[in-house]
């Protein structure tokens, strides 16, 4: 009998150790998790305005300049307004990813 009174406050014991410890571990991944949010948050931010201001800058030498330019030229700039837009949609994404997991 004292043998299963030992067993079972080792077991306790351990329980309560183990549960501090999950504890724990589930403060640090909630954290961190935190943390990774504000940065997601912060880089999808910081990397648009340079995006946008590309796309206006591109989108303004398509209009103004056009009919100046050879075919080569259009092509660069038409690929050019291609990818910024793909980012912008791939920053975006980012953006409303983790308003929607808050």
């Amino acid at each position: 009998m004292k043998k299963e009174k030992e067993v079972t406050k080792i077991d306790h014991s351990e329980m309560r150790r183990l549960r501090d410890e999950l504890r724990q571990k589930t403060e640090d991944l909630e954290s961190c998790r935190k943390q990774f949010e504000a940065l997601a948050q912060a880089v999808s931010h910081d990397l648009r305005t340079p995006v946008i201001s590309v796309q206006g800058f591109v989108n303004l030498l398509l209009k103004k300049y056009r009919d100046r330019m050879d075919e080569k030229g259009i092509q660069y700039l038409d690929y050019l307004k291609r990818e910024a837009d793909r980012i912008d949609q791939l920053l975006q994404d980012i953006a409303a990813k983790w308003q929607v997991d808050r």
